[in-house]
This record gives C-alpha cells, sequence and structure tokens, in this order.
C-alpha cells in the first residue's frame, strides 16, 4: 500500500474517531466540561477532515482553502481544550466568563486569514509543490502566523498545565484516571510541536498533516477515560475535592474487604503507612468480623479504637454497599465518625441525674418563695399597669409613688428628671417640707451618685448615711439613713432616678433592691411615654400658635416695624425670650447691621459693625443652630448681639433667604439650660418665617421705591408728588401750618440737549436733582414734575423761609458745574414760588396753577431768578428776589 492511501487512510479514521467521542461526549452535555469536551473533539475531527481535503486537493486555489479551515479547526481544538479543563476542575463560572473572549483571536484569524490574499499576514511567496507523496502547498509564514500559533499552544498548554495540576492532588484511587486526561492531549501536541518546529522532519507530510494524525495516540487513552473510568459519570477529580475535605475518615473497599483508597482523615487517625490496597483486618482489626453480618445495605455500628497517636478513640461506623450502574456490588463505603465527645457528654448526663435528683428537694423549698415572689410580681404587675393607665407625665409620677408602697414600703421617696448636666427632683412624697424639695437640682459630675447612675446605670444602696456616708445631702428637715436609688431606663438610656428613702439604718434589702430595679424599669417606660405624649401635646398647640404667629408675621410683611414687633410677640410667648435681635448681613460691604432689638429693661438702638471677628461671623461658619448656656463662664460676651448681665442662655439661628444668608435671629433667657430640642426645632421654624417676611418686606420696598421714584433722577415722580402733596396740604389744614411748593424749570435746557446731546442733558438732570435735595430739609420733598422741570414741596415753611430756599437753590444750581465727555456744562434755572397761609378752600390744582405764574414771572423776568406768588390786597403779587 503507498504513502498516499495510508496517510488518507489514518487521516479519515482521526476524524471519524473524535467525530465519535465527540457525540457520545455531547450526550452527557448536563456534567461540567462535557459540552467544551465535545468542541475540543469536534475541532479535531474538523481538522482531520480538512487535512483529508487539502492532501486530495491538486490545485493551489483548492489547498488554499483547505489551509484556511484547518486554520479554524484548530483554534476551535485549543479553545475547546482550555475551556473543557476548566470545568472539569472546578472553574465553571471562569469558563463561562472566558468563553468569548477566547473568540477573540479566532475571529480575528478568520477575517485575516480569507483576506491574507491582499496583506500577506499569515503566508507570503505561496507556491505549489509536487516533489512529495501528495502536492505540497509551500509558503513563507508570515508575522500573524506566529500570533495564530503561539496563541493555538499558549491555549493546549494551559489545558494540559490545568489538567496535570488537578491530576497531582487526585487521590490514589482517582490519580490514574485524572492523568490520563493531560497525557492524551500531551502526547499529540508535543508530536505536532517536534514536526513543526522541524525538529523530527518527515519531508514526505506537510506540516500540518501530522497533527491530526497524531491525535489517534491520545484518542485510546480518552476512550479508556469514557468508557471504562466513565469521565462524564463519575467526575473523579470534583469528587476527591470533596472527597478529601470530609471532616470524618472515609475509607473504600473492594469486594475482597481490602482498603484501595482513604481520605486524608483517615491517613492521620488510623497511621496507614503501607501502600494500597491494604487488608482492613490489618488497618482496622475491631471493624473486621462486623463488615458483611447481613445483606442489608447500610450497618451502623460503635467501635473502640487507639489512634496513631495512642488515644482511645470511640467510632460510630456507617457501612454502605457500593454498586455499579448494572446493580452489581462493588465494595463498601465506610464512614468513621468520632463520637467520643457525645460519649463522655452522654456519661455526665447520667452523672447528673443524681444531682437533678438532689435538686428536687431544694426545688420543694424554693417553691414556697417563688410563690410569696409570684405575690410580689403580682402586686408590680398591678402597680405597673395603673401607672401605665395614664399619659399626663404630672399624674404618672403621682401614681408612681403611690404604687411604689406597695412594691417597697418607704418613708419618703423621689423622682428625678435629667435636665442636661443635672438631676432635677420632679415630684415627690412624704417630705417634711416638699415644696423645698421639689425643683431641687444635683449636678451630674464625676464621682457623685448621679454620675454613676446616669453614665453606668448602677443601683446604689446606703445603709447608713449618717455613718458611712456624711457627703451626703439630706433634704430639709429631715434625716434619711437609708437611700436606694434606681435608674430609670429607656432602651440603653437612663432618663431619670427613683429615689427610696427611710429614716432607718439598714432598711432596705437587696430583695428590696431587685424588685425596685423591676419596678423602675417598667414605670421608666410609661413615665417617657407619658411624657413625650406630653410633649407632642405641648408642641402640638405650640405649633398652632407658631402658625397663628406665621400669618401676623407675612401679613405684616409691608412694614418692617409691625414685622419685627410681631416676631418678638411669638418668641416672647413660644420661647419665653426676654431679649431679642434681628440682623441683616451685607456680605458685600463685609458689614451686619442689627435691624431691631427688643429688650423690656432698656431701650437699646441698632448699629452696624464689622462681619469679620464677630458673632454673626462664626455662627456662619458653624451653620446651624447655636445654643449657647453657661454664659457667665464664656468669652463671647462682648461679642453676643444683645447681651446682658442677666443672659444665661442664647440661642441665634441663621436667616436663610431664596438664595443666600440675609442675616440672623438671636433670642436670650435669664435661664441656664433655657431650652430643649423641641424649642430649637419652634425656633427654625420661626426663623424661617422670619426669613421669608424680610424678603418679602424688602421686595415690597423696592417695588415701592420702583412706583413712587423717577429712575432717572431718582426724585419722586408726578403721581407720588402729587399723592404726597395732596395729604400735605390737609395737614397743614388741620395744623394751620403755611405750606410751600416751588417750580423749577432748567433754562434753555434745549440747548444743552442739542449741543452736548440727550446723555449729557441726563447727566445734568442727575446732578440739577442731587443739588435740589442737598438745599432742603429732610421733610421736604423734591420731585421731578415733568421734563427739565423739578418740584420742591416744603410743610410748615412760611414766606421768607421759601425764599431763602428757594434763592439756596438758584445760587447752588448757577455755581454748579457738570463735567460730561472732558466737557464743562453750565446751567441755570427760573424758580416760582408759591406760600399758602389759608388753605381752607384753596385746592391742589389751584396751588400748582399758582406756582405755575410764579415760574412763567420768573421767565419772563429774564430766567435765572426766582419769583414768588402771594395773596395780598390785589390779586396776586409778584416779588422778584435779588
Amino acid at each position: 500500500m503507498s504513502i498516499n492511501s495510508i496517510l488518507i487512510f489514518l487521516l479519515a479514521v482521526s476524524s471519524i474517531v473524535a467525530f465519535l467521542l465527540a457525540l457520545y461526549a455531547l450526550r452527557h452535555r448536563a456534567m461540567p466540561g462535557a459540552v467544551s469536551f465535545s468542541l475540543m473533539l469536534g475541532g479535531q475531527s474538523a481538522w482531520a477532515a480538512f487535512a483529508l481535503g487539502k492532501a486530495v486537493t491538486p490545485t493551489l486555489t483548492g489547498q488554499l482553502i483547505w489551509d484556511s479551515l484547518i486554520f479554524l479547526a484548530v483554534d476551535l481544538t485549543v479553545v475547546g481544550a482550555l475551556l473543557f479543563a476548566l470545568s472539569y476542575t472546578g472553574r465553571q463560572e471562569l469558563a463561562r466568563r472566558l468563553r468569548y473572549l477566547l473568540m477573540i483571536i479566532p475571529f480575528l484569524n478568520v477575517l485575516i486569514i480569507w483576506s491574507d490574499g491582499f496583506h500577506g499576514l499569515v503566508r507570503t511567496n505561496v507556491t505549489m509543490l509536487t516533489d512529495g507523496a501528495f502536492p505540497w502547498l509551500f509558503y513563507s509564514y508570515g508575522p500573524w502566523f506566529w500570533v495564530i500559533t503561539s496563541y493555538q499552544y499558549l491555549l493546549i498548554g494551559s489545558a494540559i498545565l490545568i489538567l496535570a495540576e488537578a491530576a497531582a492532588k487526585a487521590t490514589r484511587y482517582a490519580r490514574l484516571q485524572a492523568w490520563a486526561l493531560p497525557i492524551s492531549l500531551l502526547l499529540p501536541t508535543m508530536i505536532s510541536l517536534l514536526v513543526v518546529m522541524q525538529i523530527v522532519p518527515v519531508p514526505a507530510i506537510p506540516d500540518f498533516e501530522v497533527s491530526p494524525i497524531s491525535f489517534l495516540v491520545g484518542y485510546p487513552i480518552m476512550g479508556w477515560s469514557i468508557f471504562y473510568k466513565r469521565l462524564f459519570e463519575l467526575m473523579p477529580i470534583a469528587y476527591d475535592m470533596l472527597f478529601e475535605k470530609l471532616p470524618d475518615s472515609v475509607l473504600i473497599l473492594d469486594e475482597h474487604n481490602q482498603v484501595v483508597a482513604m481520605n486524608q482523615k483517615a491517613y492521620e487517625r488510623l497511621g496507614a503507612k503501607q501502600r494500597l490496597p491494604i487488608s482492613l483486618t490489618s488497618l482496622l482489626p475491631e471493624l473486621g468480623p462486623t463488615t458483611k453480618p447481613n445483606n442489608s445495605e447500610l450497618f451502623i455500628t460503635s467501635l473502640s479504637h487507639t489512634e496513631a497517636n495512642g488515644k482511645r478513640v470511640l467510632y460510630e461506623a456507617v457501612i454502605t454497599r457500593l454498586h455499579d450502574r448494572w446493580g452489581r456490588v462493588g465494595g463498601m463505603l465506610v464512614v468513621l465518625r468520632d463520637i467520643t465527645t457525645q460519649a463522655e457528654a452522654n456519661e455526665a448526663l447520667r452523672e447528673s441525674e443524681g444531682a437533678f435528683r438532689e435538686l428536687a428537694f431544694e426545688h420543694a423549698r424554693l417553691y414556697e418563695e417563688a410563690r410569696k415572689r409570684a405575690d410580689q410580681v403580682e402586686t408590680l404587675r398591678q402597680a405597673v399597669a395603673t401607672v401605665a393607665a395614664t399619659l399626663d407625665a404630672n399624674e404618672a409620677v403621682g401614681r408612681m409613688m403611690e404604687q411604689l408602697a406597695h412594691v417597697v414600703p418607704y418613708d419618703s421617696a423621689s423622682v428625678q428628671l435629667r435636665r442636661g448636666e443635672y438631676s432635677e427632683i420632679f415630684d415627690c412624697r412624704g417630705f417634711a417640707h416638699p415644696a423645698q424639695v421639689k425643683g431641687l437640682r444635683f449636678q451630674i459630675k464625676p464621682g457623685s451618685y448621679e454620675e454613676a447612675i446616669y453614665e453606668r446605670a448602677e443601683t446604689i444602696r446606703l445603709d447608713n448615711t449618717e455613718l458611712e456616708h456624711p457627703e451626703f445631702t439630706h433634704p430639709p428637715g429631715m434625716i434619711i439613713r437609708s437611700w436606694l436609688a434606681l435608674p430609670l431606663i429607656v432602651g440603653e438610656r437612663v432618663i431619670g432616678i427613683l429615689t427610696i428613702d427611710s429614716q432607718r439604718a439598714s432598711f432596705f434589702t437587696e430583695e428590696d433592691a431587685s424588685i425596685g430595679r423591676m419596678f423602675a424599669s417598667h414605670v421608666a417606660v410609661s413615665l417617657e411615654q407619658a411624657q413625650m405624649y406630653g410633649r407632642e401635646v405641648r408642641m402640638q398647640r405650640r405649633l398652632t400658635k407658631l402658625q397663628q404667629a406665621a400669618r401676623q408675621i407675612a401679613a405684616n410683611s409691608a412694614n418692617p416695624a409691625a414685622l419685627f414687633h410681631e416676631v418678638y410677640r411669638a418668641v416672647e410667648e413660644l420661647l419665653a425670650a426676654e431679649v431679642l435681635v434681628i440682623s441683616r448681613f451685607d456680605l458685600a460691604r463685609s458689614e451686619v447691621c442689627d435691624l431691631y432689638i427688643a429688650d423690656p429693661r432698656e431701650s437699646r438702638e441698632g448699629s452696624c459693625y464689622a462681619f469679620a471677628h464677630s458673632f454673626a461671623e462664626t455662627l456662619l461658619n458653624r451653620g446651624q443652630t447655636w445654643c449657647l448656656t453657661h454664659l457667665n463662664d464664656t468669652e463671647l460676651h462682648p461679642e453676643l448681639p444683645g447681651f446682658r448681665l442677666a443672659t444665661r442662655t442664647v440661642l441665634a439661628t441663621l436667616l436663610h433667604g431664596r438664595e443666600d444668608v440675609i442675616g440672623m435671629m438671636v433670642i436670650h433667657s435669664p435661664q441656664a439650660f433655657a431650652y430643649s430640642d423641641d424649642d430649637l426645632a419652634i425656633f427654625d421654624l420661626l426663623a424661617s418665617h422670619v426669613a421669608t417676611a424680610m424678603e418679602n418686606c424688602t421686595l415690597f420696598a423696592e417695588v415701592e421705591r420702583l412706583a413712587t421714584t423717577d429712575p432717572l433722577t431718582g426724585l419722586a415722580n408726578r403721581r407720588h408728588f402729587f399723592a404726597v402733596m395732596w395729604q400735605a396740604i390737609l395737614n397743614a389744614r388741620r395744623q394751620r401750618q403755611p405750606l410751600t411748593l416751588l417750580l423749577l424749570d432748567l433754562d434753555h435746557f434745549k440747548l444743552i440737549n442739542d449741543t452736548y446731546g440727550h446723555q449729557a442733558g441726563d447727566r445734568v438732570l442727575q446732578c440739577v436733582a442731587q443739588t435740589c435735595q442737598a438745599c432742603v430739609r429732610a421733610e421736604d420733598l423734591v420731585g421731578r414734575y415733568g421734563g427739565e422741570e423739578l418740584s420742591v414741596l416744603m410743610p410748615s415753611t412760611n414766606l421768607e423761609g421759601a425764599a431763602r430756599v428757594a434763592e439756596r437753590i438758584r445760587h447752588a444750581i448757577e455755581s454748579l458745574r457738570v463735567q460730561f465727555d472732558e466737557q464743562e456744562i453750565q446751567v441755570t434755572s427760573s424758580i416760582g414760588v408759591v406760600v399758602e397761609t389759608c388753605l381752607h378752600n384753596t385746592h391742589l390744582d389751584e396751588l400748582i396753577n399758582r406756582a405755575d405764574q410764579a415760574l412763567y414771572a420768573a421767565k419772563d423776568a429774564g430766567r435765572n431768578c426766582v419769583q414768588i406768588w402771594g395773596e395780598t390786597e390785589s390779586r396776586s403779587l409778584e416779588q422778584t428776589v435779588p
């Protein structure tokens, strides 16, 4: 037979065998690694088939096509091999994540190989040689060929190493089967590598055709693993991992009672030094006669055995028969569980039965004590229920005192509640002067009884205060000799102290302390609930008052004085504050202005001061409400807004506007620790309403200014001027006071506009307006009558005063020099004056008409002068003021 026929036959056999093995593996696809194993064998089958096609194809084009398909088949083979190795060794999750990543290079190979005619990255200098057994496709290797080859050998080498590592860790029983897998891959890989690297040249066989033939070396090993060792049925490697981790000693026997495998725990305990298999009788003689007592599938027995370390151990042996898939008995599985500790515990249990019998007599003795205790508990339950039946804190404390006498007899008792750093007597019973006792405070300082109770929840019992505790503080008019202090605990927090007193020494027992603790623990919850309910009721009332105050504050948003007065009423009613300071921040100018200071003891005026290093800056940096106590010891006295020596507590918060902080609100109280968390919440809510009202007030003022002010000159506009003038006429009539009106017109103003432009004219009007404002009193009103005409309203001004003011204005305007675009503009004015002293019949239009007549008289007199309209014996009299 020629070499051609032999090669073709071997390639065909390799393809068929690989295909059949792949199908068999695919039938067990539910087992880990079966699908990837089928992929690997399918790739090998395709590889051999493509090599066969290449061998019988005589054309260059056909050879190239088969050669390209071989590259794809090799990629599938190596990818399947690596995925199989990962899955079969228990790394299924890693295999699942890598399956798409591993196909990137094969995908690139397909693109590059099938387009190789354009770039030559895989093959160069392609020719057809016919001097061998077959037509031989010869080419030089391109750069991508080495990428393909390196990738393929990297994957198949990784698969072999992973399987070899797992096989090295396998037990003796499964080691041969485990090593069969890496060997079946290693042998053909080594043959292929030797031929490809031309270490063992085979001139008659092309490079790639030897590899699928070399797989025939590994197929018998794979077949042995699959069919004889049941590769996809027993999972030896995964089985070994579980087998070795079992905490019990496990032995596997064959049908002749020979130990063929055992886990590491069995080696350690039984001390086996011989090579397997070992006779069970020599290894564990205590178990030998019991392994075949009957035909049952499961047998359990106990045995005592001396371990390798000399320790005597009691085992529970569980013996199970093993069957193959045809139902034949193939050996036994022996599991040895150490029950030494359990046996010792059972023995101890038997010994304790005698002690229990002795305790029965003790129980009888204790029964009577328990019955008495039950009576006390029932009394305690009724007392606690009575206290819990009310939600009023004062009533709850009163009931607590009454019911306490049924639980622990006493001469006097008190309930203290924590108030910051002090413990305050909230209520008391049995004292000689209860009014003097109620409200007493004791500082919670280190080393004190209060500190031990509040910080560590200790129960304190003093048997003789006079002799043993001279530091004890006695109430007025009484001597307390026995004192029992019980913490009132809610959750992990001590909310107060229940004190029980007696005038007799050593009156309270440890039993009194125990039942007192039970009573205190139960009533503390009821007291806390009553306090919470009371706080909620008070808080609801305060919120209702706050809502009413917020309405009043909002209603007075347009009137700052009324607004601040309503705020003071609110803090006085809701927070019992004596001093209120409301300040506005001008962060652009780094300035703080006290807008309102309310202090019933002294009148204060607000002022402005630098923002830097002030209390306002400290508060802004803190960014939250600040409650300061013990102010007699602080260094912030000079910086606190509205501070006085009687102040003990200060509460300050920021006023947040829509976009930024606009100021702060500060209240003072003469009481230390005056404000609770509820007070802080009320204060913050009130501050939000105040901030909104202050912003609205600013907006109202701005709207009013825009509505009443001329935008160019800043003077009162015509509408506002007439409204003020009408009110001034009514006031002048009621008070019988003179009223003066000036009308002022700039001379030749049109010429200024025409010469210098309208912007220059606007500038002149602004300067003239400022000049007029500077020449009149604060109560006088300067307005823009229209165009270049201005008007001045002066209440309570007689003829002499009006003439003097008018002349002052005329002279000031004449002396005015307006600078505009490096030019100096001079302007003069004509002024008409009317002074009315009998306004009972004068109307607004009439007064304006008279002033207008006087203005025209001034223009007719040559301008830049003052003309006064006055009533004398004739209808009118014009007077020129020089």
